[in-house]
């Protein structure tokens, strides 16, 4: 008996031997090309030069101890978009997780910027341009589109001081330096251009948006900024005028919601990685909306009624906790 079991054992241990030296044997340059295969059939006459590096950049990553791969086909054009893979080392199984079609639109050049140029907060000045242009012509729908449409990004000699002397001015004003300024971009505004930064403050957990006028240095505009929290605050405001975010955020998300958003940024505390306040809870408080008002009555002792204001252009006025 006891015999049997040690030779089951050893089947076993022969059985886990054979199946890692599989998982070995396979490796991210076959994951490559079994992912190319995948996507080729399911794309039919419609595949992508995948193996043109003219198109295409090819990486891997292994997840697990060689048990599986990702593997990302990221476009060197704006015609072609991403792929996505997951390729299972044991069995060789290609589960397919993205495939962007070709073209763009409105909405998705955004997104075909970023696959081809990275994180925009290393874009130049010269990218943000050729972005705008090519925008011209597309109509997008989404928020997002139509806003960075509204937004025009004019050439460097429309600046009568640098970016550095703007980075300078933006971080004076938060008590830091000109390094904590990040994602720099001259947008066009009147009378006019205004230099927006995100600059950091890692001491409070909340960064600023601060916009720097590109002719006199005077600073026209700073709000609190929220990253990592999109639902709390939009990635786009990063790139576009406040003035021209905050009508087109009350249009899409309502009213209510963004000055719920605007009352927490006041009051919350903006150290959490969700600094909304409860309300927009039915049952803690009563949304009042009159024109251009936003009053959220408390239904509690335990809680403040707060009140915001907008001005035509409806950009806060002025938020007050009602007694």
């Amino acid at each position: 008996m006891k015999r049997m079991m040690i030779l089951v054992l050893l089947a076993l241990m022969m059985a886990a031997a054979v199946a890692l030296a599989g998982n070995e044997q396979m490796t991210g340059e076959e994951a490559v090309r079994l992912s190319i295969q995948a996507i080729d059939e399911q794309l039919g006459e419609n595949a992508l030069p995948l193996t043109d590096t003219r198109y295409y950049e090819t990486e891997y990553i292994i997840n697990g101890p060689g048990t599986a791969y990702r593997v990302f086909f990221k476009p060197k054009t704006l015609e072609y978009g991403r792929c996505n893979t997951h390729v299972n080392a044991e069995d060789r199984i290609v589960e397919i997780i993205l495939i962007e079609e070709p073209g763009y639109d409105g909405d998705s050049l955004y997104d075909r910027f970023k696959s081809v140029y990275g994180d925009p907060r290393n874009w130049t000045q010269d990218i943000w341009i050729r972005f705008d242009q090519m925008m011209e012509t597309l109509e997008p729908k989404g928020f997002d589109g139509i806003l960075l449409k509204q937004t025009v990004y004019p050439e460097l000699s429309k600046a009568k001081i640098s970016g550095d002397e703007a980075a300078e001015i933006a971080c004076k004003d938060s008590g830091l330096g000109r390094e904590d300024a990040i994602r720099r971009v001259l947008i066009d505004a009147e009378p006019n251009p205004v230099w927006k930064f995100r600059v950091l403050n890692p001491e409070r957990d909340v960064d600023k948006l601060v916009e720097v006028d590109a002719v006199t240095g005077e600073i026209v505009d700073t709000e609190l900024y929220k990253a990592d929290n999109d639902d709390f605050d939009n990635p786009i405001k990063q790139f576009t005028l406040h003035r021209t975010y905050a009508p087109a955020a009350i249009e899409h998300y309502g009213l209510a919601y963004m000055s719920a958003v605007e009352v927490s940024k006041r009051y919350g505390d903006m150290r959490l990685d969700d600094p909304m306040l409860p309300l927009l809870d039915e049952e803690a408080y009563q949304v009042e909306i009159s024109s251009r008002t936003a009053t959220f009555r408390a239904l509690t002792k335990d809680n403040d009624t707060y009140r915001v204001e907008y001005d035509d252009g409806y950009m806060v006025e002025r938020i007050e906790v009602l007694k």
